[in-house]
């Protein structure tokens, strides 16, 4: 690790940026750019505040793995007593080398092979959350086919409006996710009255970004009525995972968790007698994250100044794909006069805006923080264009070190063969 002062957190001193004590602009000429930079402190210190706001409730907190699938950060969280929700075998042996134990990882997705089942049963999986009745059957079959039991819960869909972006919804009938709340009712008994399916209860999840409590409280109702008619039909409910998605504010840096108190209280009374789940993921990794980027040109027109950088929608593929506002801003003061403009990649589409109509100090060479960036960033970068996705480096305690190494040429053309 390279040293620093022993400052937490992404701050700003002195005009300049820092993580953790080091300034940012240490690693971007140290390390180069594009590449992310993480910090320890944020990570950590999001899910603990996330431990204490249901601190009624005291759910298991499952780290939704497809946010950020860092090893090193994965490792953290399962230090701090974390599980998992993964969906797929991959994820699955990221969090096993990550040392986290197989009971304390949740297995949703809707699109389960046979291989990834009978990977996760072999490795022991604490829960299979069953999106369909397809799917079922294959988990039954599978477990049957290594005279196993497989745990699972259902997924509802109770349709109800995440009130999110139409690719961040999930809660709504008609779509990929989840079971009507009758199937599920209808399938809970097909589960329990199994020899190799063990049904534990119910799952949900209406939707990433959300930002009204109302809709969690609404949700937390519906999940209630439904675990009370399982019970009335004679079919015991011991687990209700109530998924994820809590909103972030991507216009603050440090953004504070949104209000979620009366959730919490929520939960407590309506699942006292249950083993209750919840899923964070975007929570935990956006804010503990930044793209570092380089001003390769810029360019101005009568209207408007474009800054050409070295990161791009192969880096980030956020603002392209859902539209999103990240904090965009200098590592350090410039000298270069304030102008309007857009923060462009070099990809070639025209969808490759970074950020739009800021205001800016920069010139060429100088370097871009992009924050908010440590949740479906780097685990959404891409090698469109032929271009190698970035490093990741990790801040802590005034100290930085590389946790994924920058891709280069002969990563990406190692799979092809010439013939």
């Amino acid at each position: 690790m390279n040293n620093a002062n022993n400052s937490n957190g992404f701050y700003q001193q002195q005009e300049q940026w820092y993580a953790d004590g080091v300034a940012l602009t240490d690693i971007a000429r140290q390390y180069g750019t594009p590449c992310y930079v993480y910090s320890q402190t944020a990570f950590v210190s999001a899910y603990q505040r996330l431990k204490t706001t249901f601190c009624h409730s005291c759910p298991q907190l499952c780290y939704a793995v497809k946010a950020n699938d860092n090893i090193a950060l994965l490792r953290l969280l399962a230090e701090q007593g974390a599980g998992f929700d993964i969906v797929s075998a991959g994820e699955l042996q990221r969090v096993l080398l990550a040392g986290a134990e197989a009971a304390n990882v949740v297995f949703s997705g809707v699109g389960k092979s046979s291989k990834e089942i009978d990977t996760a049963l072999n490795a022991g999986i604490g829960c299979f959350n069953v999106e369909s009745e397809e799917e079922l059957a294959r988990i039954e079959q599978r477990a049957a086919a290594s005279d196993r039991t497989a745990p699972i819960a259902l997924r509802l869909t109770l349709d109800i409006d995440g009130v999110t972006h139409r690719h961040l919804t999930t809660g709504l009938v008609g779509g990929k996710f989840g079971v009507s709340a009758a199937d599920g009712q209808r399938l809970a008994r097909v589960a329990a009255h199994s020899s190799h399916l063990q049904f534990l209860g119910f799952s949900c999840h209406v939707g990433s970004q959300i930002v009204d409590e109302q809709i969690y409280l609404r949700l937390a109702r519906a999940m209630a009525e439904q675990v009370t008619l399982a019970e009335e039909n004679g079919i015991a409910v011991q687990r209700v995972d109530m998924g994820g998605g809590f909103g972030v504010d991507y216009q603050q840096i440090n953004p504070p968790l949104m209000p979620l108190a009366e959730y919490d209280r929520a939960l407590a009374a309506h699942f006292s007698e249950q083993h209750l789940i919840i899923e964070p993921g975007r929570y935990i990794a956006a804010a503990a994250g930044v793209l570092l980027t380089t001003v390769e040109y810029v360019k101005t027109s009568a209207d408007k100044t474009i800054w050409v950088v070295d990161a791009g929608m192969h880096t980030l593929l956020r603002p392209a794909l859902y539209d999103a506002v990240h904090p965009t801003l200098p590592l350090q003061n410039s000298s270069a006069a304030t102008q309007t403009g857009d923060v462009v990649g070099p990809i070639c589409e025209s969808a490759d805006i970074l950020a739009r109509d800021l205001q800016l100090a920069l010139t060429a060479g100088e370097y871009v923080g992009i924050f908010n960036a440590g949740a479906y960033g780097m685990v959404m970068a891409n090698n469109y264009n032929t271009q190698p996705r970035p490093g990741i480096v990790l801040t802590a305690n005034g100290k930085w070190q590389q946790i994924r190494r920058r891709e280069t040429l002969a990563d990406m053309l190692m799979f092809e063969t010439d013939v």
